[in-house]
């Protein structure tokens, strides 16, 4: 049975959603990505259902980056296993886009089943099933995920931000459009200051960076510095990150951030 999800504005995305990506394409899926994704969430959620929407994310980027052939029902199974029966409003959406998506329906008309003929709204439950819609009928096509989702309306940003992670995890850089690489324009975070920034979290993962010799440069302009730093060993290992929201953009590795222009 397919629950019809009811509007909370205490569940609009935020910024938890948009990260679980980044967890989705870093992390193996398993134990430790799960902490990262919950711990996350709860910087800004104290509902649970904020951890059920951004879970299914983080395992999507994880099976896009992880399989070649797309599998809906391995991914979603590891959704039901990790959110449990209290996620089942969730769970019984996004078996509903698996079904529209494998009947060849298009994303609009999902979206239009989910009382969302106008828009898709910034709300959670309505996002991440529309998305995920998005995804399986274009799970190696950039353009046709992000043009499809767009196409809905409504809260197109943040939606297109989703589905473009979970996307680009399968089909990395070179799957995306250079014309649309050329027209990035918000200096100075600059296509290559973004994969230095790629490349470093990358290293710091396998060991090759360490907190004390290798600094990711932010940029120094005020009016491009936004968002939250987190030590991801305390997100990691209590839950209880040492979270800093200010005016300057890092992400908490073992890759410190600095103001230095790059």
């Amino acid at each position: 049975m397919r629950h019809t999800a009811v509007p909370d504005k205490r569940l609009e995305v935020t910024c938890d959603e948009l990260r679980a990506a980044i967890f989705g394409a870093t992390f193996d899926a398993g134990p430790l990505m799960l902490d990262m994704v919950r711990a996350s969430s709860r910087l800004t959620h104290s509902d649970p259902k904020a951890e059920y929407r951004s879970i299914a994310v983080a395992l999507a980027a994880s099976h896009s980056r992880e399989y070649e052939a797309i599998d809906p029902n391995l991914w979603l199974s590891r959704v039901v296993d990790a959110v449990g029966k209290d996620g089942v409003e969730m769970t019984d959406l996004l078996r509903g886009a698996i079904e529209s998506a494998d009947a060849g329906g298009s994303t609009k008309a999902f979206a239009e089943s989910l009382g969302l003929s106008k828009d898709v709204t910034g709300y959670a439950y309505h996002t991440v099933p529309v998305v995920i819609h998005a995804w399986l009928s274009h799970p190696r096509d950039f353009r046709g995920a992000i043009t499809t989702i767009i196409e809905c309306g409504g809260d197109a940003d943040t939606t297109a931000e989703i589905v473009g992670g979970i996307v680009s995890a399968g089909v990395g850089p070179n799957g995306i459009q250079g014309e649309w690489l050329d027209e990035i324009t918000e200096y100075p975070r600059s296509v290559g200051w973004m994969k230095h920034l790629g490349k470093t979290l990358a290293d710091s993962m396998d060991g090759s960076v360490t907190t004390a010799s290798s600094k990711v440069r932010s940029p120094s302009r005020p009016a491009f510095r936004s968002g939250c730093t987190a030590s991801s060993r305390s997100v990691a290992t209590s839950w209880r990150p040492s979270v800093i929201c200010h005016p300057g953009n890092s992400i908490g590795s073992s890759a410190a951030a600095s103001n230095e222009a790059p």
